[in-house]
């Protein structure tokens, strides 16, 4: 042997064939053991012999490398070596040298031996390649898993399988390695293929196949470091990431699990799992693994500890599969020692294999645990290892139809389930009663329908899964086989099918539908027509219109639109197809419903002026005035004003000042300068509770709502103390409130994404009508906008409102912002017993009772005042 002081003792030796196989072996013992680094020999790499952390002198290395720049060179540098564990007693290393027909010169290498290290016995050996039945045995570990997991059916794919578990078996030590690569591939081709003919491919679902590549570890030649999942998997440890820094396959092929324990961090064993949805079945998991544990914390320094193969003791990786139902206990578990290997050996990595049958349908947890052995005289938080995971698999065998099978099912279901419901729904359409319009036509087109709904009701899976003949159309179809009809061979698009689904759907689904829709649409005059009836009683029911001198001309037109309803849903003449000429009783009871809709105009608008008193009206025309003593701007109106506690004159150029403005600015151009644009901070007006004692209080204003994520606003009344009398607090983007108590139905509210230039119109406008009666102590709401008329519920409430406030939280978009106009608030004086209006309406009234907002109730409550036929009573 040679011995260099700086580099340790070698022995150089040459091989006469440059592209043979060669086995490298000596006995090696650590006479005298001390910790921490002379019990081992480590793998030489590419790097110096300092890489991870520790100082070569303190350790026993040894390595055989091939190179062909000599020692000291890392010219076409090649390592074969593998680690191992050194104890008291002799062990024989062997590495194997095989060439790749470049010349080089070999060296087995022993550096930074402690006092005590023993070698003997070197010897370099001439050796044949001959088939790695590791490699065979892993194969038929897994197919034996699957074969043995349940009775199969007789059939041309299972007797492909155990040909070619007979073909393994008859490799043996003295087979060549063309015989075995000849007998895995016979397994690979009668296990899956690619049209989908293999055995797995017919006989059992892959539920990894629709996973991602993360998923499936494959191709991941990046870094990743303390990471806490990839692809579905979950992570725990302390440090996880793929194999890295490597372009070969076998590198990218496998997940590395770094659990190195720094002090006593570490909680338990790392894991890796993820939860998967498990119809009844037989299961087969697998996975291939190999690991190593490391025992001081400072052993490993920095990222390249991430590829750092230590050589002690191997870890047991552990496979289980459990419900996750809280407390469940594992359905199945296994574990296995793994060997200690290079990361780039795949094929010295152990399998381990599991099967298992789910009885119940559920979501299960499928984990992978890596668990350290024990050493004595070390706390649990000194060890650590790592564990390097490839080629996770998970197949099964359904209960009954297979995974695609049940999809279609699924699929044909969900076609029934919908003609079903649009039969169900053209049942309620015909009950109605405010849908007067096509009953003999419903009723014929239910008829034909009734049949075909119950025909695909009673279909079984089977006939699903089989086929069946269409009772309609007479065309039938082949079940599931006309899913997977494969493609053209000319062209390779999919073969064109009908299948049950498409049946369904034509046949049973979309006339129902489509005459669903045009009763739906044929009758809405009339729906329209009932909503403005109601509201129009509703407004005489109110106390709010109680002085109102324009009763009698309000029932006269409620009268008459009764009337018109009662003669054209009995009489009148209509059309069914959209688009053609326009029919005259049709446009009568559009008609109707605008004369009555104006008659509700003027009836509130007879409110005797006397009875009104206007104690704010701010329409934000005027000029915006700084206080000489707050230096805070106000707005004043026709009677009251605004006062701003963040008010800008000019539009800020930053997007995250958002002042309160009159309009904006738009290219040296004041746009909306008439409207007020709402910002942050706080706009408001203050009201003397003893202008409006002992009547009704009624607020109205406009609302432009600018819809932008993650931004509110609204608007309070709020008490002395600052506490919420009444108001709205809500999201315009997603129409979801924090605050609501009139129970506004935000659907029926406008806004706009658009930019400030395109929002102030009729089609962005939500205007709000607040009624708080101060002698009932009640209150009520009502909202008017493209999409609808609603008066809310009359709700109890308490406190004497002191302030208006308007505002919003836009914090960091200058561009989409809320716009507020017209704002009035007004004392009505009231007829004591608040159904004056009511009173009048007897002989237009019907059977119905309404509460005090004029809204139809059905049961009415003990205590509150009702109105039926004109006349107010109490429960």
């Amino acid at each position: 042997m040679t011995n260099v002081a700086t580099e340790g003792m070698y022995y150089k030796f040459n091989v006469e064939d440059a592209a043979g196989a060669y086995v490298v072996s000596f006995k090696i013992r650590q006479a005298t053991l001390a910790w921490p680094f002379s019990t081992n020999i480590h793998t030489r790499t590419t790097d110096n012999v300092n890489t991870y952390g520790y100082d070569a002198a303190d350790r026993n290395f040894v390595s055989v490398f091939g190179n062909t720049g000599g020692y000291t060179s890392n010219t076409d540098f090649v390592s074969c070596g593998t680690a191992q564990m050194l104890t008291s007693d002799w062990k024989t290393v062997s590495f194997a040298v095989v060439g790749d027909g470049t010349i080089r010169d070999w060296y087995i290498a022993f550096q930074g031996m402690n006092t005590g290290v023993e070698i003997s016995d070197v010897q370099i050996q001439k050796a044949s390649q001959v088939a790695d039945l590791r490699k065979r045995d892993k194969v038929l570990q897994f197919v034996n898993s699957i074969i043995n997991a349940k009775e199969w059916p007789e059939s041309d794919e299972y007797a492909g399988v155990m040909e070619a578990v007979e073909m393994l078996n008859a490799v043996t030590d003295d087979s060549s390695v063309a015989e075995l690569d000849d007998a895995l591939t016979t397994m690979d081709e009668v296990m899956s293929t690619p049209d989908k003919l293999g055995f797995l491919d017919i006989h059992m679902d892959d539920y990894l196949a629709s996973c991602t590549s993360a998923t499936k570890w494959v191709d991941r030649r990046v870094k990743d470091r303390s990471i806490s999942s990839i692809g579905d998997w979950q992570l725990s440890g302390v440090r996880w990431g793929h194999c890295w820094n490597n372009t070969e396959a076998e590198t990218a092929r496998a997940l590395l699990i770094g659990n190195f324990a720094y002090g006593n961090n570490l909680a338990g064993p790392s894991y890796c799992k993820m939860t998967k949805t498990l119809n009844p079945g037989t299961y087969v998991f697998a996975v291939d693994g190999s690991a190593c544990t490391a025992y001081n914390k400072n052993t490993i320094s920095g990222d390249n500890g991430y590829t750092a193969n230590l050589g002690y003791e191997t870890g047991e990786m552990r496979l289980y599969v459990k419900s996750t139902a809280e407390g469940a206990e594992d359905l199945v578990s296994n574990a296995i020692a793994l060997p200690a290997t290079e990361m780039l050996k795949y094929d010295d990595y152990a399998q381990n294999v599991i099967t298992f049958k789910v009885e119940q349908a559920g979501d299960y947890e499928i984990g992978i645990e890596l668990l350290q052995p024990e050493r004595e005289g070390y706390t649990l938080g000194n060890l650590g290892g790592n564990m390097y995971l490839a080629n996770p698999r998970l197949y099964c065998s359904l209960d009954g139809y297979n995974a695609e099978q049940l999809a279609y099912i699924e699929k044909v279901r969900t076609q029934i389930n919908a003609a079903a419901n649009a039969y169900a729904s053209a049942e309620a359409l015909r009950d109605s009663v405010e849908l007067p319009w096509l009953k003999k036509e419903m009723a014929d087109t239910m008829a034909v329908m009734k049949p075909r709904v119950d025909f695909y009701n009673a279909l079984t899976d089977e006939e699903i899964i089989n086929g069946f003949v269409d009772p309609v159309s007479g065309v039938a179809n082949n079940g599931y086989a006309d899913m997977t009809a494969g493609e053209d061979s000319e062209t390779g698009n999919p073969i064109p099918t009908y299948n049950a689904a498409d049946s369904i759907m034509n046949n049973g689904v979309r006339p129902m539908q489509y005459f669903n829709n045009t009763y739906t649409r044929v009758n809405a005059i009339f729906v329209n027509l009932n909503t403005s009836i109601d509201l129009a009683k509703q407004a005489l029911a109110l106390p709010i219109y109680s002085t109102a001198t324009g009763s009698s001309a309000l029932n006269s037109a409620i009268t008459t639109a009764e009337a018109l309803y009662k003669d054209m849903a009995a009489n009148g003449s209509y059309v069914i197809n959209a688009g053609e000429e326009v029919n005259v009783d049709s446009v009568a009871v559009v008609n109707g419903k605008v004369t009555l809709d104006e008659a509700v105009v003027a009836f509130k608008a007879s409110v005797p002026a006397e009875n009104i008193t206007t104690l704010v009206d701010i329409d934000f025309s005027g000029d915006a005035v700084e206080s000489t003593e707050t230096g805070l701007y106000s707005i004043a109106g026709n009677k009251g004003s605004m006062e701003f506690s963040y008010f800008k004159t000019e539009t800020p150029t930053d997007a995250k000042d958002l002042p309160f403005e009159k309009g904006f600015d738009n290219n040296g151009e004041k746009v909306s300068a008439d409207v007020l644009r709402v910002g942050n901070g706080t706009g408001t007006v203050v009201v003397d509770p003893a202008e409006y004692a002992g009547g009704v209080v009624r607020v109205s204003f406009d609302y432009y709502f600018m819809r932008l994520i993650n931004r509110n606003t609204g608007f309070y009344l709020n008490d002395e103390n600052g506490a919420n009398v009444a108001g709205l607090w809500l999201s315009p983007y997603s129409w979801s409130a924090t605050y609501n108590p009139f129970g506004f139905d935000l659907g029926k509210f406008v806004g706009t994404t658009s930019d400030n230039l395109n929002s102030l119109t009729e089609a962005n406008k939500t205007s709000f009508e607040l009624v708080l009666d101060y002698v009932n102590k009640t209150m009520y709401a009502s909202t008017t906008s493209p999409n609808g008329t609603q008066v809310t519920e009359t709700v109890p409430f308490s406190g004497d409102f002191t302030s208006f406030i308007v505002q919003s939280d836009y914090r960091d978009f200058n561009g989409r912002r809320s716009w507020f106009d017209n704002l009035k608030i007004e004392r009505i004086a009231v007829d004591p017993t608040g159904v004056a209006g009511v009173q009048e309406v007897s002989e237009a009234a019907d059977e119905a009772i309404y509460n005090v907002a004029g809204q139809k109730v059905s049961a009415p409550v003990k205590g509150q005042i009702y109105v039926k036929k004109g006349a107010a009573f109490v429960k």
